[in-house]
């Protein structure tokens, strides 16, 4: 499990509650859905004619359906993902979805395995990467315990590499990177997440904290990843693109929302729409209070879906044109001027504008940028 924390709350109350009580303090109950998952997998429970069965995870019971769960919180398994099976239905064996495709970006719509209505489906985007900072519980006391802190969402370009907003990675502690992941409090899905340490870290010499100007990063992992159906690398879009405006393109991560005016974190990976707006029209919508560089791209949420929806996600993913379920990373997200306002651009860093760094930074560590070249 990886417990997701937020730094600053957990310095505060660290001291008088133990870490399983400081997460739910934290993170609550995700408002599109309960995700509270205690470890009672083979609990036993009562079929609606009356057998005695356990709960198990969907996949290892036949008479689930495949792939669609239902919420069952209170009724016959306390867990979402499990189902009330009878002794006859157990499976032991699951048979996994094989899906190849060649070549970089290649989504999965209906997701790998689990879908949930309102969050992106298990495998969805098969790229994304939550990356977590190594923090100390006391940093007064270099023996304290050690907890992995939820930093945002990255991009997999190449089984080795993920990019990500340089604002997320700037500290110099230490980072790791996990593919795959899905629901960050359960372990329970059928394809299992990976995880790797970042060995180096690589930000644009031009990077500007306080602007937000090359707001980028590249993460080199320990080993490489192991591609599998959760587990792919994105595209990225050749040198000076420009993404036709109006493009319906998409963002996905463990973002924040507000409930009972507090900041939390989802427990499973959201998916916001966000049409891609042009240059000369972003500048206009953020005024004359904002400069806009050229090395930025824009887009615009729908203000009446979930507030702060969109902060946290990796980047922005568009639709290849004439190849069906295949996307292209163009962008990586930097900043917003507001949270749920209508018309409010969301700005990005344009990935085409910094390709040429992104190759060159790759190839000097000896890795090939074919691997995310569509």
């Amino acid at each position: 499990m990886l417990k997701i924390l937020s730094f600053v709350l957990l310095v505060a109350t660290a001291q008088s509650k133990n870490l399983d009580i400081t997460i739910k303090d934290i993170f609550g109950a995700d408002p599109t859905t309960d995700t509270d998952q205690s470890d009672n997998e083979n609990a036993p429970c009562k079929l609606s004619d009356g057998r005695n069965a356990t709960c198990v995870p969907y996949y290892l019971c036949t008479s689930s359906s495949d792939g669609e769960v239902s919420f069952a919180y209170g009724d016959l398994c306390s867990s979402y993902i499990d189902v009330c099976c009878p002794e006859d239905k157990k499976v032991r064996n699951p048979v996994k979805r094989e899906i190849q495709q060649d070549g970089c970006g290649w989504s999965n719509p209906i997701g790998v395995d689990l879908q949930i209505p309102g969050i992106a489906k298990f495998g969805e985007f098969p790229w994304a990467v939550a990356v977590v900072t190594v923090e100390l519980v006391n940093e007064d006391d270099p023996e304290s315990q050690k907890i992995d802190v939820y930093t945002g969402t990255g991009t997999l370009i190449h089984p080795n590499v993920v990019l990500v907003a340089a604002h997320y990675v700037d500290t110099g502690k230490s980072l790791k990177t996990r593919a795959g992941e899905w629901d960050t409090q359960s372990t329970k899905e059928i394809y299992p997440y990976q995880e790797r340490d970042v060995a180096s870290v690589e930000i644009h010499k031009n990077y500007d904290k306080n602007l937000k100007l090359y707001d980028i990063a590249l993460l080199f992992v320990s080993e490489p990843f192991v591609p599998a159906a959760n587990v792919k690398v994105a595209c990225l879009p050749p040198r000076n693109f420009v993404q036709k405006e109006g493009t319906h393109c998409f963002g996905t991560g463990w973002g924040k929302y507000i409930t009972d005016s507090r900041v939390r974190y989802s427990l499973l990976p959201k998916k916001v729409e966000l049409p891609v707006i042009g240059y000369e029209d972003c500048k206009t919508k953020l005024g004359n209070l904002f400069a806009l560089d050229s090395t930025f791209m824009c887009a615009e949420g729908d203000s009446e879906k979930e507030t702060c929806s969109n902060h946290g996600i990796a980047g922005i993913s568009c639709p290849i044109e004439s190849q069906t379920n295949r996307f292209v990373e163009t962008g990586v997200a930097a900043w917003g001027v507001g949270c749920g306002e209508e018309s409010t651009p969301s700005v990005f860093v344009d990935v085409s504008a910094l390709r040429d760094w992104i190759d060159d930074t790759v190839s000097a560590k000896g890795y090939d940028p074919k691997t995310y070249t569509y």
